[in-house]
C-alpha cells in the first residue's frame, strides 16, 4: 500500500531531474535553483532510504519466519 506511491514520488524526482538537464536554468533565481536542489537531494534520498528500509524489514521478517538454516533431527 505504501510502496507504490513512494516509488511514484521517487520517479517524479527522477523525471524532474532529467527535465532540468534540458532546461536553461540560468534565468532562475538562486533561491529557485537551491530549492530544486533541496527537493532533488533530500526528498529523493529520503524516498530511496525508505524503500530500502521496507525491503530490508521484509527480508528480516521472512528470515525470522522461514526456517531455512535450521536442522531438524
Amino acid at each position: 500500500m505504501v510502496v507504490v506511491p513512494l516509488i511514484w514520488s521517487r520517479n517524479a524526482f527522477i523525471v524532474y531531474d532529467i527535465v532540468l538537464i534540458f532546461l536553461n536554468t540560468t534565468v532562475w533565481s538562486t533561491k529557485s535553483r537551491l530549492a530544486s536542489l533541496f527537493l532533488l537531494i533530500v526528498f529523493g534520498q529520503f524516498a530511496n532510504i525508505t524503500i530500502l528500509g521496507m525491503i530490508l524489514y521484509g527480508a528480516w521478517q521472512t528470515g525470522r519466519t522461514v526456517n531455512i538454516f535450521t536442522r531438524k533431527a
